[in-house]
């Protein structure tokens, strides 16, 4: 008479078939270890900013630093609500510089902002002026006078589909 059932390899066979008990366990097995993949895949994706609120960004004309206020914002903690420039500017004395310097903005943060949006106002006007960001550089207008910057940060998900988090900052110059 002829087997229906033997052991090889420490796996039992019925007429040439694996025993569905063990192909269930190493199933079961390698499901555990695509589940690890994938948990430990997804860690590696920024979902939560550092910090209990926004970094401040370095903001310089040449080598010398501008003083830059950080205003409004939404980060991991909730959102915070301050007065906008001029107001938040109070008391702050407005750097000097002189017209056509560069004004660098940047960040010293892992991830780097999305997109940063730049406004200025001339005092005597008190009309905000989108300004034009150009790879991190404004160029200081040629009309002298004292102007506030409000600028908007905003960082996104790795696949731009949603906000981590963002921040208003502002700082003052005066052109002479």
């Amino acid at each position: 008479m002829k087997k229906k059932h033997f052991i090889d390899n420490n796996r039992l066979y019925y007429k040439g078939v694996v025993s569905l008990k063990l192909k269930a366990f190493e199933m079961v097995i390698w499901l555990f270890i695509v589940l690890v993949v994938v948990i430990f895949s997804a860690g590696c994706s920024v979902t939560e900013l550092e910090g209990d609120t926004p970094p401040i960004p370095s903001v310089t004309v040449g080598e010398e630093n501008i003083e830059v206020v950080r205003a409004s914002y939404c980060w991991n903690t909730g959102c915070v609500d301050y007065a906008g420039p001029p107001e938040i500017l109070e008391g702050k004395v407005p750097f000097q510089v002189q017209k056509g310097e560069n004004i660098k903005i940047q960040f010293d943060y892992e991830p780097k902002p999305f997109s940063i949006s730049v406004s200025r106002m001339l005092d005597t006007d008190q009309e905000w002026v989108k300004d034009e960001l150009v790879n991190g550089v404004l160029t200081v207008p040629n009309e002298e006078g004292i102007y506030y910057y409000d600028f908007l940060v905003n960082w996104h998900s790795e696949d731009g589909k949603y906000s981590l988090g963002d921040s208003f900052y502002a700082f003052a110059i005066e052109v002479k």
